[in-house]
């Protein structure tokens, strides 16, 4: 009762203080007290220390307040109370409860800065109730997990969930690097199993983010989880049609992450299977290329840039077509991966100047591979007509790309083709 009461109203004070942000709570064990070399229940002390903590973001305490709040009936600044009110059952009674609980209790914050209030209690451990640790299926161990959450708070939590069933967890903290992350770990060799993605991200959102993962990596079969702290219907029947298993709706459970992590063990399996009785294809020899790329997406760049980090390929990017043009005609590059729609000049009239500085200074067509996500047939004749070789459907993905590569790349400079990479 006494620990419910300080919870709820340092919480209380957190939320009634910080206008923006976040607030955090916590607890951990402080001294377990000696301990035997057993592991069963009977070694435990008779009672064990917790460390409670409440943080948030709001407007902070001056240090030398700090210790006056705790004073009866006291806040940092008279002003606080005209604007936010009273701080519930007060702290100086916090500090009495706390004392019974054999605790104590204290704060770190600075103006501005965010508050955080800790406190211990001590609390009787009883051998009867307690229950063995459940030991991890060894699977779950060897799984290789991508953590992407725009919420330093929220990869916290989930990293220290999986770190303690010892799996491998590597953190994104949006789309385009989760886009880049999977790519390097598939180059790499060591591609992740699991992909726990968080729904609402600034720019590329989670439902947008797995799109372009199931279109560019769907070689892979890698697992993704959607945690979402909006559970309607349209969400998750819009996962479900991505192919996404399950929605976790936020905050997210142990007990309910395990469950479903347990759930796709088989499909893991199988895809663990299937890898290792079906060695990978050896690849043709690839010859270096100097290749250009004129892409204003960020994402766009880097994951074409991931798909190209091992190979002999060196990749100058530039961010529209006006640039693009310019680093063509100061440059020599052996072949162009042209995005067809961008600010300031598009890919139709960049291909347009290429082609025309080729022909006034005598130079052998180089080849311009069109990347579009237009499907319609006379959108990609127009790129053939502007003097593309041939282009590439987006959401390019990496075996794709890498064929086109070698296509075009067979004989240096080539004349323009009209064939279209397939």
């Amino acid at each position: 009762m006494r620990l419910r009461q300080v919870l709820i109203n340092l919480i209380g004070n957190a939320v009634k203080f910080t206008a923006k942000g976040e607030i955090g709570v916590d607890c951990r064990i402080g001294d377990p007290g000696q301990r035997g070399e057993g592991t069963t229940a009977r070694d435990w002390p008779a009672e064990v220390e917790l460390l409670f903590s409440v943080r948030d973001t709001g407007i902070g305490i001056a240090p030398e307040k700090q210790e006056e709040i705790f004073k009866s009936f006291t806040q940092a600044d008279s002003s606080t109370t005209r604007e936010y009110g009273g701080t519930g059952l007060g702290l100086t009674i916090y500090r009495h409860l706390v004392e019974k609980m054999g605790g104590r209790i204290w704060v770190e914050s600075g103006p501005g800065q965010g508050s955080t209030f800790y406190f211990t209690a001590r609390f009787r451990v009883d051998p009867e109730e307690m229950t063995a640790v459940s030991v991890m299926p060894p699977l779950i161990k060897e799984m290789k997990v991508l953590v992407v959450d725009d919420n330093e708070i929220n990869r916290l939590i989930l990293k220290e969930i999986l770190s303690g069933w010892e799996v491998s967890v590597s953190e994104a903290v949006d789309g385009p690097m989760c886009l880049e992350a999977i790519a390097e770990a598939e180059n790499e060799g060591t591609p992740f199993q699991l992909i726990l993605l968080d729904g609402k991200m600034p720019g590329m959102d989670g439902l947008e983010t797995a799109r372009e993962i199931k279109s560019r990596f769907a070689h892979l079969d890698q697992i993704i989880m959607l945690l979402t702290s909006d559970n309607s219907f349209k969400n998750m029947k819009r996962a479900k049609e991505l192919g996404i298993p399950f929605c976790l709706v936020k905050p997210v459970k142990k007990g309910e992450l395990r469950s479903a992590v347990e759930a796709t063990l088989g499909k893991v399996v199988l895809i663990a299977e299937r890898k290792r009785t079906s060695p990978p294809a050896k690849l043709p020899e690839l010859k270096p290329l100097e290749i250009l790329l004129i892409e204003d997406a960020r994402e766009n760049q880097i994951v074409i840039k991931s798909y190209l980090k091992n190979s002999p390929f060196h990749i100058e990017v530039a961010e529209n077509g006006k640039v693009g043009v310019d680093k063509f005609t100061s440059g020599r590059f052996d072949l162009v991966l042209m995005d067809m729609r961008m600010p300031i000049m598009d890919g139709y009239q960049a291909t347009v100047e290429i082609r025309s500085w080729e022909r006034l200074n005598g130079r052998v067509s180089v080849p311009i591979i069109a990347l579009t996500a237009d499907a319609l047939k006379e959108d990609r004749d127009r790129c053939l007509a502007v003097g593309c070789s041939g282009y590439l459907s987006k959401p390019v993905g990496k075996d794709q790309l890498m064929n086109a590569i070698r296509e075009y790349a067979k004989a240096e400079h080539v004349e323009t083709q009209s064939a279209v990479a397939k």
